[in-house]
């Protein structure tokens, strides 16, 4: 991939998925979604709009997500939400 390149939802999760399972951490956007993935192996996709989020992978090994995707629209089946920190 070349450096600058878009991404599609769905090139994310598969870039982050693998960042899970080389225990890579690393934090990217894709439009309005964050990904990231840790040391330990977790990988994420948060919609922070609505407070929506995805697990791409857990210590290292990729979990499944629901992806629907066009040339104009993408759908994404989320699997919980989570509430942002606040000190």
């Amino acid at each position: 991939m070349d450096e600058g390149q878009a991404l599609s939802p769905r090139q994310g999760d598969k870039v982050h998925s693998g960042s899970g399972a080389e225990h890579d951490r690393r934090f990217v956007t894709i439009g309005p979604l964050a990904l990231f993935s840790t040391e330990t192996g977790d990988a994420w996709m948060l919609d922070p709009t609505d407070q929506l989020a995805a697990r791409l992978a857990r210590d290292g090994d990729p979990e499944s997500i629901d992806f629907q995707e066009s040339e104009t629209h993408f759908a994404i089946r989320w699997k919980g939400t989570y509430l942002p920190y606040q000190s």
